[in-house]
């Protein structure tokens, strides 16, 4: 069974404006992408950082099945434009890393 678990780091209430926006972003892009490919059960971790990409905002990692790390700058005034849904774009990018080929 294919499942979404969203995680927002935020004791320090720097995405606490965009918490909601961020849920439903995350979940319609990974119900888009689920799809359209086998997901595995998933965990998405959003922090604020200011290691991410200028002109965007934020940044993904995927660094095994699974896990899709999303960093954002709350500061940026490119994230809060979200230009062509980059966000979106970045984190279909990131749940294709995560994905698991079916056994056949």
């Amino acid at each position: 069974m294919s499942y979404m678990k969203l995680h927002i780091l935020n004791a320090q209430g720097k995405l606490t404006a965009h918490r909601e926006w961020l849920n439903t972003c995350m979940t319609e892009t990974y119900a888009k992408a689920n799809m359209l490919m086998t997901l595995p059960p998933l965990d998405i971790i959003v922090k604020a950082g200011a290691h991410v990409i200028p002109e965007k905002g934020h940044l993904g990692y995927s660094p095994e099945p699974g896990i899709v790390y999303i960093t954002i700058d709350p500061e940026n005034p490119a994230f809060y434009s979200n230009y062509n849904n980059a966000l979106e774009r970045m984190l279909a990018h990131e749940l294709h890393h995560a994905a698991v080929v079916a056994p056949v």
